[in-house]
């Protein structure tokens, strides 16, 4: 069967614009990874990823740029979370029992707080005075099947 030509030429014309469309897609991108990339290098911190529990973001001015504050009452419970874990040895789920039994609140200063947000403030980098940049990276999923498991027995 053969399209009207009008028809083809709307489906080629709508085709080139999409291909058009990604390539523009995939310039921004890269230009706006570029711009955050350069940013960091020069010590500027990423806005779009929040300020951690313990610091407020103190925006930038015309005589500064952007940076972290430190919230004391949110730190000290940061600093009581390093110890019950470390010194004390109590498990995440302990830490995390142990704040929501004294009423600490959380960030958003409501529910309760969660082994994962126990857990990522621990893992933090940030509360050891330290900045990372750019630590992950986009690739292809792979897919393991159930006889690859198998062919190491």
């Amino acid at each position: 069967m053969c399209l009207p030509k009008k028809q083809t030429s709307n489906q080629l014309l709508l085709q080139f614009q999409g291909m058009i469309a990604e390539y523009e897609r995939a310039q921004i991108l890269e230009r706006s990874r570029r711009g955050k990339r350069h940013r960091a290098k020069q010590g500027e911190i990423n806005v779009l990823s929040g300020a951690p529990y313990g610091y407020r973001y103190v925006r930038k001015s015309e005589e500064r740029a952007g940076y972290y504050e430190v919230i004391e009452a949110e730190a000290e419970v940061v600093r009581q979370a390093y110890a019950l874990y470390t010194r004390d040895g109590l498990s995440i789920g302990g830490v995390t029992r142990r704040l929501n039994a004294q009423g600490v609140p959380t960030k958003k200063r409501t529910g309760q707080w969660e082994r994962s947000t126990v857990w990522a403030m621990l893992r933090n980098p940030a509360y050891k005075g330290t900045a990372c940049f750019g630590k992950t990276q986009a690739a292809q999923r792979q897919r393991i099947n159930n006889r690859a498991l198998y062919i190491g027995n």
